[in-house]
This record gives structure tokens, sequence and C-alpha cells, in this order.
């Protein structure tokens, strides 16, 4: 009998940055292996790909990333065996991002930016090659704007007060702080959220840990959304250039992604969808496993 033999996630990103004639990007050094790749590495056990991107461009380039476009998944067997996928995004760095501050170890020994042209030749993969010629058929000079639906609440049968103030299940709380990573790994540094009690803790375990704007926005929560002032809402996130958040309930998403200009999209608890979107208009648009 064959054994099947177990599947190996890992996560990465393409990081990069404007040059002067072209993009960019961000190549690692392994000695182990005497290659050039993109910064990437395993999942711990629990995580999941979009923070684990994050973590791993910082542990193998002291860079600290924002999130943009998902890019393909990369299939392919390790020497083990063993089948292994590698989720990608296109990521940013903080503006004047320094790499001459890295320390080469055993694993990563050097940490260099190449023009799009000279990485294609550097890059000892041709799955690496094939990847980077992603980059430029996504939105990857976009900014994020994600659409979250509250995470678990109290049940109503079992809850005595106004809904407007029924607060998050300990389920709930649990899943709002996962959320926050990837809310962190996206950069959001602007929260849009539903007055409701439920979907203003969502967000609140984020707005603890990180820097970010925040406005309670009444027109967003079940009872008192009106098509026409919703409809404002999601104008002033199109058009405005900074990574959002926009927390709401299943009733009012229907309305929301119309007026977004987006196809409607279910989501569970705590589920998102990632719209990229550049001069007012979308770009793309992702709902994340």
């Amino acid at each position: 009998m064959t054994r099947t033999r177990a599947l190996v996630r890992a996560a990465g990103c393409i990081v990069w940055r404007y040059g002067s004639n072209e993009p960019e990007v961000l190549l690692v050094h392994r000695p182990g292996w005497k290659d050039w790749t993109f910064p990437k590495g395993k999942l711990i056990r629990g995580e999941s790909p979009i923070p684990a991107a994050v973590r791993e461009v910082e542990e193998e380039t002291g860079l600290r990333v924002w999130l943009g476009p998902r890019l393909r998944d990369d299939h392919y067997t390790i020497s083990s065996g063993q089948p292994k996928v590698v989720s990608y995004w296109c990521a940013q760095p903080p503006r004047k991002a320094d790499v001459t501050r890295y320390r080469p170890n055993s694993e990563i020994d050097k940490v260099e930016w190449f023009s799009l042209t000279k990485a294609r030749r550097m890059l000892t993969y041709s799955r690496d090659v094939e990847l980077l010629g992603e980059l430029g058929l996504s939105a990857y000079d976009s900014s994020v704007l994600l659409v979250v639906r509250h995470v678990d609440a109290r049940k109503r049968k079992g809850w005595h007060g106004e809904d407007q103030e029924r607060p998050l299940s300990a389920q709930g709380r649990r899943e709002a702080e996962r959320l926050a990573d990837v809310l962190a790994a996206y950069g959001v540094t602007r929260v849009v959220t539903s007055d409701a009690v439920r979907c203003v803790e969502t967000m609140l375990h984020y707005l603890n840990r990180h820097s970010a704007k925040v406005a309670l926005e009444p027109w967003l929560s079940e009872e008192r959304f009106k098509p026409k002032r919703l409809a404002k809402v999601a104008a002033r996130a199109l058009t405005s250039e900074k990574r959002m958040a926009i927390c709401t309930h299943r009733p009012v998403l229907p309305a929301l992604c119309g007026a977004l200009g987006i196809e409607e999209t279910a989501l569970s608890t705590g589920g998102m969808i990632v719209i990229h979107r550049a001069n007012g208009k979308v770009l793309s648009v992702e709902k994340p496993e």
C-alpha cells in the first residue's frame, strides 16, 4: 500500500519597488542551495498563508512588507518526495527600505534589489522566472480595500439587550485575533466599520495593536443602512488611496458589493473580500481561502 506523502505548505512574496526605468524586485541568495530566489518559507503549525508570507519576508530580508495582489501558487516536489505548494503575493516595503543592515547567515547570505530585466537573468529556477512574469500582469501598484464580515457574535436568542449592542462570542474573540494578523499583513491604515458592537469589536483587536484611523459608520449597520448613504461610503472607499478595511454585516454585503461595483460574494463570519483599486476603479478582486 502506497502512503500519501504529506503536503508541505509555504508562502512568500515578490517584493517590489519603483526603479529609475522599471520596477525592481528583491531576491535572496541561499548559500546552501547556491541559488537566487524570492523570499519564502514554510508555514508554522496553525498559521495561515497570508501572515506567513509577511513573516517569512521579514525573517529572510529584515523588511516588514504589505501585501498586494495574490499571484499563482507554485507546485513542485521537494527532495524528500513530498509535494510542496508555495502561495505568493506581490508586496511592497516601506519607503526608503534599507536592506544594507541585513546580517548574512547560513540560510540567506545576500539580499539585493535587481531590475526586472536583471532579475530574470539572476533567478535560478525557471518557475521563478515565470512567476516574475505574472508581476507585470497583476495590479501590483494598486492599493488594497478589504470588505470584512464581522466575526462570530453571541446568538440573538441568548442576548436580551438591543441587537446593536450584541457582543462577540468567545469563538469570535479568537477569530478577531487571527483576523488582526491578516489586516496587519495588508498594512491597513484606515478602518471604516458599522457602529454595531460586534463589528467594532471585530476590528478592535487590530486597532489596539496597530496605528490606524477608525470611523464608525451607521450606514453600514443592519438597522440603519440606506442604499444612497451606503453608495457614498463605497465611493469614498474606492477613491481613497489608503489601505482600508470596511467591516459590516451579512445582510448589508449585497448592497455594499453592488455599490463597489463587484460581484456579490457570500462570506462566512470573519470572511473577507480583497479588492485592489487605483484611481477610483476596481482592478482585481480576490476571496482568500
